[in-house]
């Protein structure tokens, strides 16, 4: 379980920006063990697309998937998109393998 990783991205609907804190969970198979700093590269690369939450938390879960091989991953998004009266948040997820369908493993994870 890796928490609180920064990002910072432009939502492709309004144009507004959005930012705030992934939590990201896998379960490692075949021995691979991804390290912290890939996981925040991961983050970073795909938050400079234009992008909604859940489109950011799907394309960090599936490139982790591809990459690692793992047996389930599971993204949580944290945000606040800026709007004209104020932040408003916002909150997307992911999940990939034995957490797809899944509720009980995900349960309270990333809150």
């Amino acid at each position: 379980l890796i928490r609180d990783v920064p990002f910072f991205s432009t939502a492709e609907d309004s144009l507004l920006p959005f930012y705030g804190r992934a939590h990201v969970g896998y379960v490692p198979s075949r021995g691979t063990i991804v390290g912290l700093s890939k996981v925040a590269r991961l983050a970073e690369v795909f938050a400079r697309r234009l992008q909604n939450p859940n489109a950011l938390a799907a394309d960090v879960a599936a490139a982790l998937h591809e990459g690692a091989a793992p047996r389930g991953v599971h993204v949580v998004l944290e945000a606040a998109q800026m709007g004209p009266f104020g932040p408003i948040p916002v909150r997307g997820e992911a999940a990939t393998g034995c957490f797809e369908g899944n509720d009980e493993d995900a349960d309270g994870y990333g809150a």
